[in-house]
């Protein structure tokens, strides 16, 4: 998935030598050498943790299976994983310049409950969560959707979501719940939080018009919400938009007041967050992780 071209204010430009880090201390859900390991981890240059889709890879156990609706298609789970991967690898890439960034993949919250099957889309839902992206004291939370393409997606007055009009299976979306769960969970004072759902389909633009067939109807119940329903074609300037809101853009002076928050690197809210990482269903799918250096 190629980023779109950049569009103006262009965003502030960290150089790795201005990047600080917030002294590493106990909280409630991390201990202080967590939080030493984590930066120290950052520092080599690391700024992904977890496995991306680990939590969708558990549809492969069978004890799994009797849980499946009829008529359920392993392609459906084989387009999520995907989707998600997808989401991640975009993520990633947009992060690459901003080195006070930081990624984690696939949580879970201890105590937020089993992942249960949902009946609509066969998939596991209930208390993960797809992705985390955590700029200084501001976390970002990602739901990854591979939904359907060709089509015009509304948020509505119940934070539902319609395709072109209509209920469709998955537009019931849980992302208010791992809000609140997340920041219940935190414990960091200067906590700033809010999410997204990417819609993450392999979209197609028109040759001829420019336009894209996926849409995202920007109606008063999408600006009004604590999370933000983007299309794939906008990701890279929405996300964009959150990194010159967090380093304090100023629209009418163009300046930027915040620097300071984008420079920073808080390992207590990273290890708090790479605490909750789930392991894949299988060990093979878990390259690149130190689960060790996460859980331990």
């Amino acid at each position: 998935m190629e980023l779109e071209e950049e569009e103006e204010p262009k965003n502030p430009v960290v150089d790795p030598n201005e990047v600080t880090y917030r002294p590493a201390q106990k909280t409630a859900h991390s201990n202080q050498r967590q939080a030493e390991m984590i930066a120290d981890i950052i520092k080599k240059g690391k700024r992904h943790f977890g496995s991306a889709a680990a939590s969708l890879t558990h549809l492969q156990d069978p004890d799994r299976k009797g849980e499946l609706p009829e008529g359920w298609k392993p392609e459906v789970l084989d387009v999520a994983i995907k989707g998600e991967k997808s989401t991640s690898e975009f993520i990633e890439k947009w992060m690459a310049d901003k080195p006070a960034a930081v990624l984690v993949d696939s949580l879970h919250i201890p105590g937020a409950g089993r992942e249960e099957v949902n009946e609509d889309t066969g998939l596991l839902e209930g208390g993960d969560t797809d992705h985390i992206l955590i700029i200084g004291d501001y976390l970002i939370v990602i739901d990854s959707k591979a939904w359907k393409k060709k089509s015009r997606y509304t948020v509505q007055d119940s934070h539902t979501v319609l395709r072109n009009g209509k209920e469709f299976p998955g537009g019931n979306v849980k992302i208010d719940d791992a809000l609140h769960m997340w920041f219940d969970y935190i414990d960091d004072d200067d906590l700033e939080i809010f999410g997204a759902i990417f819609i993450d389909n392999d979209d197609e633009q028109d040759p001829k018009t420019k336009e894209w067939s996926t849409s995202v109807f920007r109606n008063r119940n999408w600006w009004q919400n604590y999370w933000f329903l983007v299309e794939q074609s906008r990701m890279k300037s929405w996300l964009d938009e959150r990194y010159r809101e967090i380093a304090g853009y100023d629209e009418d002076s163009g300046e930027y007041e915040d620097l300071d928050s984008i420079k920073l690197i808080n390992p207590n809210l990273i290890a708090q967050v790479a605490n909750t990482c789930q392991r894949p269903y299988s060990w093979s799918d878990a390259k690149g992780i130190d689960m060790k250096s996460l859980l331990g």
